[in-house]
C-alpha cells in the first residue's frame, strides 16, 4: 500500500494549488496526501492490511544527517528572526520538514523500482501539466496570463517553467528500449512546447543547459552536445542585427524583465548588509523589504529572483552554507564512476534547475520544494552504503 502511496504523492505534486482550511488551519490537498502515506507507512509497519512493508536500509542517509541536519537548524533560526511567525512557521513545515522526511524515505528504501515509479510519476504529472500548457492557447484563450502565455494549473506562466525544466531533462534519461524509446522523445518534445507556451526564458535555458549536461556525462553521445554548441554559435554569428541586439539585450538582463531583476538584487544585497547573518528570516523577505525598497515602480516580490540570494534572504547565512553542502554531496554521489544513466540524468536535471535558478526562484514552492529533493535522491540513492540487514 504505502509503495503506491509513495508514487501517487509523487505524481501529484502540483495539488498544493488546492487551498483549503482544516478549523483555523490553512492546508493543501498535498499535505492532506503527505499525512496520508505517513498513515499508510505507520499501517504498513504495524502489519495491518497484508501488504509486504517496504525495506528500509537507515544507514542509506548517513552521508546527508550533518548537511540536511544543517539546514533544519538554519529554518529553526530563520523562525526566531521571522517577523511573522505563522507565515514561518508554515514555510518550514512545508519546504524544509515534509520534503526532508519524503526525502529521507525515498532514500532509506531498498526496493530500486519504487524510484523507478517515483520517476515515472513524475513524468506522467509534467506530461499533464505541459498539454494543458501547450492546448491552453486554443482551448482557453481567454485565461492567457498577459503577452498570451500559458500557465496551466498555476497563476502565473514562470511556474510551469520551474516544474517542467528538470522533469525535461529526467523524461530524456529515461532507460526506454525499442518502440518505447518514443514515449521518452514524445515527452521531452511536449515539455519543450510547454515551455515555449510558457514563454518561461529561464526555464528554457535552463532545460537546454540540462540536455547539453546529460549529453556530455554520455561518452557514446558526447560529440552531440559539442555539435549543438557548435551551430547555437554558428547560428548567433550569422543572425540578423536584430536578432542579436535582442539575445544580447535578453542574456545581459537588459530588457525589462532582467531591469527589473537587476533592481531588485540590488536592492536585496542592500537588505543583506545590514542582515547578513540571518537574513529576513523565513516568510520574512517582503516585510523585511519595505525598508529598502526605493523603486516604487516596481513591487517588492515574495523573493529575489536568484537562488543564492533566495537562500540567503529566507535561511540566512546558515541555510546558504547547508545548502551548498547539499549540493556538494550530491553532485559527488551522483557523479561517482560507476554512476548509471538514471544518476546521470538527475545530476544534468539539477544542472537545469540551478540554471534557471539564476534569474528565479526554484526552491520555495511546494511542489518544487519536493522535486528538489526527489532529484537528490534519485540521483544519490544507487551510490550510498548499503547494510547487510536492512529493516524488514
Amino acid at each position: 500500500m504505502a509503495r503506491i502511496v509513495i508514487v501517487l504523492f509523487a505524481a501529484a505534486l502540483p495539488l498544493y494549488l488546492v487551498r483549503f482550511q482544516i478549523g483555523p488551519l490553512p492546508t493543501t490537498l498535498l499535505e492532506v496526501l503527505f499525512v496520508i502515506l505517513i498513515v499508510a507507512l505507520f499501517l504498513e509497519r504495524a502489519g495491518i492490511g497484508g501488504a509486504r512493508p517496504l525495506r528500509i536500509d537507515l544507514e542509506r542517509l548517513r552521508p546527508w544527517l550533518w548537511p540536511c541536519g544543517l539546514l533544519l537548524a538554519a529554518g529553526v533560526v530563520s523562525l526566531a528572526v521571522a517577523p511573522d511567525l505563522r507565515a514561518a512557521l508554515g514555510l518550514f513545515k512545508a519546504y524544509l520538514v515534509e520534503p526532508l522526511l519524503f526525502f529521507g524515505l525515498l532514500v532509506s528504501i531498498t526496493d530500486e523500482s519504487v524510484r523507478r515509479n517515483v520517476w515515472r510519476a513524475l513524468a506522467a504529472s509534467g506530461a499533464v501539466i505541459a498539454a494543458v500548457a501547450v492546448l491552453q492557447p486554443f482551448v482557453a484563450p481567454q485565461t492567457l496570463w498577459e503577452g498570451a502565455r500559458s500557465t496551466a494549473f498555476y497563476p502565473y506562466p514562470n511556474a510551469v517553467g520551474l516544474f517542467l525544466a528538470p522533469i525535461m531533462v529526467l523524461i530524456a534519461g529515461m532507460r526506454l528500449k525499442g518502440r518505447m524509446m518514443w514515449l521518452s522523445v514524445v515527452g521531452v518534445v511536449l515539455l519543450f512546447a510547454a515551455l515555449v507556451a510558457a514563454q518561461s526564458e529561464g526555464a528554457i535555458i535552463g532545460a537546454v543547459a540540462g540536455l547539453l549536461a546529460l549529453f556530455w556525462l554520455q561518452p557514446k553521445v558526447r560529440v552531440v552536445a559539442i555539435v549543438i554548441v557548435l551551430l547555437d554559435g554558428a547560428a548567433l554569428v550569422l543572425a540578423p542585427d536584430t536578432l542579436q541586439a535582442t539575445l544580447q539585450q535578453k542574456l545581459t538582463l537588459r530588457d525589462w524583465s532582467g531591469t527589473v531583476r537587476r533592481i531588485t538584487w540590488g536592492e536585496t544585497v542592500e537588505m543583506l548588509k545590514d542582515h547578513p547573518l540571518t537574513g529576513a528570516g523565513l516568510a520574512g523577505y517582503p516585510i523585511v523589504m519595505r525598508a529598502y525598497h526605493k523603486a516604487t515602480a516596481i513591487e517588492i516580490f515574495q523573493y529575489p529572483h536568484q537562488i543564492v540570494l533566495n537562500i540567503w534572504s529566507e535561511l540566512g547565512l546558515l541555510g546558504l552554507v547547508a545548502f551548498g553542502w547539499v549540493l556538494l554531496t550530491f553532485f559527488r554521489l551522483s557523479s561517482r564512476p560507476e554512476s548509471r544513466l538514471e544518476r546521470q540524468a538527475a545530476m544534468a536535471a539539477m544542472i537545469a534547475l540551478l540554471v534557471h535558478g539564476l534569474v528565479d526562484v526554484p526552491y520555495f514552492k511546494n511542489d518544487l520544494a519536493f522535486l528538489f529533493w526527489i532529484i537528490v535522491a534519485l540521483g544519490t540513492a544507487g551510490a550510498l552504503p548499503k547494510t547487510k540487514s536492512p529493516l524488514p
